[in-house]
């Protein structure tokens, strides 16, 4: 069975498995926005921001987050962020990009020297090696880094656990490809945001799945069933209690 992690590495160790096209979906300018502020993102909760902050400015304007960090942090670090991020699959000992090459190739271009990326294995052993390659050259380089991924990697765990079966089957195309019980994929097509224009829709779109998410699942309750039972008993026990009267007068 594959399995995964989120995992910091060093982009020069990202596989293209073929020439990175142009895209009408990001302007170079925006792809290299989105790789200089990687380094942001992680300076920034090495120096202490949470990801609620980092959140919380993707929606609202703060003092703490600028805006390009907080989309940054929104589409290639958080559990929410399924359409943006960077994945590769560990084949024969190289990292081979799936998703996100054009990031990945913006990075590259511009010397950026680490990428969160989720990264896939065959198998648990293999991906505990992998970890363990990565971790201990960036210990070396940046230790601090190492226990921030960690910490990354404990929220998308913790996002996967809780996920509703009907926020599941609402899951993207991105989400559905990084099912750890698939095979080795091929690289798609990137899904490339621009940074302002493009991400409010999503937004709402994501706000509208989370909402349908919670009221089916406040249908489907048992308790709640049973309390719209009683109510509607309740309701019709209050208008006999109303009528009675008239009909006494009567």
């Amino acid at each position: 069975m594959w399995a995964r992690q989120f995992v910091a590495i060093p982009s020069s160790r990202l596989c293209l498995s073929e020439p990175v096209k142009g895209t009408d979906k990001a302007t170079p300018s925006q792809l290299r926005a989105y790789a200089n502020s990687v380094t942001g993102v992680y300076a920034g909760l090495r120096a202490g921001v949470t990801p609620a902050q980092f959140e919380a400015a993707y929606t609202t304007e703060s003092a703490a987050v600028s805006r390009d960090l907080a989309v940054t942090y929104h589409h290639l670090f958080s559990p929410t962020g399924v359409d943006g991020r960077i994945e590769a699959d560990y084949i024969d000992g190289a990292l081979v990009v799936t998703r996100g090459r054009h990031r990945v190739d913006a990075a590259q271009q511009l010397g950026v020297p680490v990428l969160p990326v989720h990264v896939r294995a065959q198998n648990a052993e293999v991906l505990s090696g992998v970890i363990r390659e990565f971790d201990s050259r960036l210990a070396t380089s940046d230790p601090d880094i190492v226990g921030i991924q960690r910490d990354l990697d404990e929220q998308h765990h913790l996002a996967r656990e809780h996920r509703t079966p009907d926020l599941a089957q609402s899951a993207t195309r991105g989400e559905k490809m990084s099912s750890m019980e698939s095979g080795p994929r091929k690289s798609s097509p990137e899904f490339e945001k621009q940074p302002h224009e493009k991400i409010v829709p999503d937004r709402d779109r994501a706000a509208r799945a989370l909402g349908a998410a919670a009221t089916a699942q406040q249908v489907q309750t048992p308790e709640a069933s049973n309390r719209s039972r009683v109510e509607r008993a309740l309701g019709r026990t209050a208008t006999e209690a109303v009528r009675a009267p008239s009909r006494d007068r009567s």
